[in-house]
């Protein structure tokens, strides 16, 4: 089952200390795998490009996530802003979001 989690639930849902010690061990531990990042140039009508930038990451038998992000560097229309957006996309073994949400919950 897959499920879109806004911002405030996301807030509300994360222990900080908890998640950035489970990243400082996966990372000092060598358990991440992250290839390098893949920038796509995308020609724009105006004849400026737009990057796509794509960005995986996995921990064997854990997790595969990847972040997404879009960069459209064009000069905008006076009082814009440039455009640029992005997600994170987190996949686990079912099993382990059970076993994880139990322990939590």
């Amino acid at each position: 089952m897959s499920a879109l989690i806004g911002h405030e639930a996301l807030e509300a849902a994360l222990g900080w200390p908890d998640l950035i010690g489970q990243l400082r061990d996966w990372y000092c531990g060598n358990a991440v795998q992250a290839p390098d990042r893949q920038v796509l140039s995308i020609a724009q009508p105006d004849g400026s490009e737009a990057s796509l930038l794509i960005m995986p990451a996995w921990v064997p038998g854990e997790s595969i996530g990847v972040k997404v992000v879009t960069f459209f560097p064009a000069t905008p229309p006076k009082g814009a802003r440039r455009s640029m957006q992005g997600i994170c996309c987190l996949m686990a073994k079912p099993d382990r979001c059970r076993r994880r949400w139990m322990a939590t919950h």
